[in-house]
């Protein structure tokens, strides 16, 4: 009724899903890499003192909520955006990316000040029962620390997406892979030589801070 059939696979057909999946990997292969960062920072963090790794999760779980209401929300809806823009006015994404990083900004900076400034309060109520104060202590400051680069987190979705908008789904995967495992040199360093759980927590925000002006760098250079 509506023109649709089924078909053998012609070489136009052929054609098609190869250029779909040479964009399609990479994004797979960017996954595959953050995800293996974090089993990678479970294995080493196994080796922190007992009840540290623990606190690691839970800091990064709270991280998680700003990050998913305002990064993963905005990107993800903004591609289908950046798309069609990148089609009839590409010239226009330096604009769009300005006023995503002014949102970005005005959005994250409130979020990261009450979040620092309730941190020990927030632990206090939710694990006084089993933690000691020391450790209600060590999660605040974890969490303090992973939200002073929430700005930077969030900016970095919003590049990744506006490259896949222009078709380039490799270089957040190369950049991806490089600040991962630098993070992960950083992590075993802290764990078995120098820093604990502060460590882990500074070579995340060091691996957000690089991946920004990397990303801008080549967004610039390439496109």
């Amino acid at each position: 009724k509506n023109g649709f059939t089924l078909c053998c696979l012609n070489q136009t057909a052929w054609s098609d899903f190869r250029n779909v999946m040479s964009k399609f990997l990479p994004c797979l292969l960017g996954v595959g890499v953050n995800h293996t960062n974090l089993i990678v920072d479970s294995i080493v963090g196994s080796y922190l003192p007992e009840g540290e790794l623990t606190l690691l999760h839970h800091a990064y779980r709270f991280l998680n909520v700003p990050l998913s209401a305002f990064a993963i929300t905005a990107s993800v809806t903004l591609l289908p955006y950046f798309s069609s823009v990148a089609i009839y006015a590409k010239k226009r994404l330096h604009f769009y990316l300005l006023e995503v990083a002014k949102v970005i900004t005005w959005a994250a900076l409130p979020t990261a000040f009450f979040i620092g400034w309730h941190s020990k309060n927030l632990f206090s109520m939710l694990f006084a029962s089993y933690a000691s104060p020391e450790q209600i202590s060590m999660a605040a400051t974890l969490l303090v620390m992973l939200v002073a680069g929430l700005p930077f987190l969030c900016l970095n979705r919003s590049l990744t997406k506006i490259f896949y908008s222009l078709g380039d789904t490799v270089t957040p995967t190369i950049v991806v892979g490089i600040t991962t495992t630098l993070k992960i040199f950083g992590n075993i360093f802290s764990v078995f030589v120098y820093g604990g759980v502060y460590g882990i927590i500074l070579t995340t925000l060091l691996g957000a801070l690089l991946h920004t002006p990397i990303m801008l760098w080549l967004l610039i250079k390439n496109h």
